[in-house]
């Protein structure tokens, strides 16, 4: 239990952290996470949600799924969904932790030459991390990347937040001689790792995750060590050869892979050659600090509206759905086609609506944009038949798209229900999704005002290819009453 000393230190940085318009973000962002990846239903939809949701950190989610440590797991990965259904759940949780963390501290700017060698120190743990435990497998080593990021937490916050109270920590370190965190315990009364478990618990990691970032104790026995120690000490490990990377002292990274080794069922040849690696590509990103940034590559520039590259990005998103189509569930493809129309459209919104069986109404089942799909959950119209554009579209079973929705011709067929919710659209694009006949679910797009919206003939040609690839997949799902095509 913490102490009641303890608790107004963790309060006060805590306040000081708030302070900043930076920090409540960073927190809204990881809470949001942490709640996709524990969530038990939707979590596809939830966790895709809070990764496209942050530009930044959809690129750099996708340049780690296509990296060559992925490679084996996606090939060529163009979407969020696709990579959780190839890496899993928890990895791709693990990553969009691990990029925020760092992208939130990267953002902040600083002038003092010695907060940015900490910050590149813990980028070059996690790429450590990453690297040591390529072939543990990803589950295991995106966790192992994210705990070697967070076991400088405290030191992070610190740094960043409290750059005095950082400061008289640095001098009390080199006077007495004293370790980074017995130091701290000195001046703040806290440790940086117990700032850090603090902070853990305020965003509400997972207690696995938590246990794990407790410094690492030997034990002095022969049995192997609990999933819990093996992160602990891989952590440490990591921490330690980045410091010793960068402060140029290879000596004592090779005493540190020498003692942690046999821990970790590490390969120790394996683990010189990885700091051999690494010490090459530094060499030609201009130092560690320039490998670190290689971990944070700066992403392209949001553009609103449809991307140049829409034709491109949109062929390979019908492939990628095509390649999922046979090992994934009905509902799975409808979020990955709405992302793709999402992504490479540029479009506001994307929603799917899918027929209720039950009611014989059409309703939203799943959605990327602004407003949020959580506030758009009670959108549904009647089965049956209405004289607006949704039920002509599906009455013609061909995708549509009215480039202006105020045309005088076009007024009077947009529904009451779509103007009340929906009234920002300008442009609307409907794909329905037919099988035997019967249209099971209608893909909805649209842009507001200023965006682009003209599709060229290819576009359209793909987005017909686009529904094809899932209505294919729908069928044979059908006759054979497999898990492919379930909703």
């Amino acid at each position: 239990m913490t102490s009641p000393e303890k608790q107004k230190v963790f309060d006060a940085l805590w306040a000081k952290m708030v302070e900043h318009g930076d920090f409540p973000t960073l927190s809204h962002s990881i809470h949001h996470i942490v709640g996709a990846v524990q969530s038990q239903s939707d979590h596809l939809e939830k966790l895709v949600s809070a990764v496209i949701s942050d530009f930044s950190l959809t690129q750099k989610v996708l340049r780690l799924a296509n990296s060559a440590m992925y490679a084996p797991f996606g090939g060529n990965v163009t979407t969020v969904s696709r990579a959780i259904l190839v890496l899993g759940q928890e990895t791709v949780g693990h990553l969009a932790l691990g990029l925020r963390l760092l992208d939130s501290f990267k953002g902040i700017s600083t002038d003092r030459e010695k907060a940015k060698r900490v910050l590149a120190e813990v980028m070059l743990s996690g790429l450590v991390a990453r690297r040591l435990t390529e072939k543990v497998g990803v589950k295991e080593g995106e966790e192992a990347v994210v705990c070697a990021l967070m076991s400088r937490l405290g030191e992070l916050v610190c740094v960043f937040y409290a750059p005095d109270e950082w400061q008289r920590i640095e001098d009390k370190a080199a006077a007495d001689g004293l370790s980074q965190d017995a130091a701290a315990a000195a001046v703040l009364g806290v440790s940086f790792s117990e700032l850090g478990q603090d902070i853990a618990e305020r965003w509400g990691l997972p207690g696995r995750l938590r246990e794990a970032l407790k410094p690492f104790v030997p034990r002095d026995t022969d049995q192997p060590l609990s999933h819990i120690g093996w992160l602990q000490a891989m952590s440490s490990l990591s921490g330690e050869l980045a410091r010793a990377m960068a402060s140029g002292t290879p000596a004592f990274a090779k005493a540190a892979a020498e003692r942690f080794a046999p821990l970790v069922a590490l390969d120790l040849d394996a683990a010189n050659a990885t700091l051999e690696a690494l010490s090459a590509e530094a060499k030609t990103e201009g130092g560690w600090e320039g490998l670190a940034d290689v971990y944070l590559v700066k992403p392209g520039k949001e553009t609103s509206g449809k991307p140049a590259d829409s034709e491109e990005r949109l062929a390979a998103g019908v492939a990628e759905i095509a390649r999922s189509a046979k090992e994934c569930q009905f509902s799975v493809l409808l979020h990955m086609a709405l992302e793709v129309l999402k992504s490479c459209l540029g479009c506001a919104r994307a929603i799917a609506f899918v027929l209720e069986p039950a009611t014989g109404r059409y309703s939203a089942r799943a959605g990327f944009g602004t407003p949020q799909f959580g506030e758009l959950t009670s959108l549904s119209f009647e089965g049956g038949f209405a004289p607006d554009v949704f039920h002509l579209t599906l009455s013609s079973k061909s995708p549509v798209h009215i480039e202006n929705t105020a045309d005088v011709k076009i007024r009077p067929r947009i529904p009451a229900w779509h103007r009340n919710s929906l009234d920002n659209a300008r442009s609307l694009m409907l794909l329905p999704v037919v099988v035997k006949g019967r249209a099971v679910a209608l893909l909805y797009a649209d842009w507001t005002a200023g965006e682009t919206t003209q599709l060229s003939a290819k576009e359209s040609q793909l987005l017909k290819s686009l529904v094809v690839e899932i209505e294919s997949a729908i069928l044979p799902a059908q006759s054979s009453g497999n898990g492919g095509g379930r909703t």
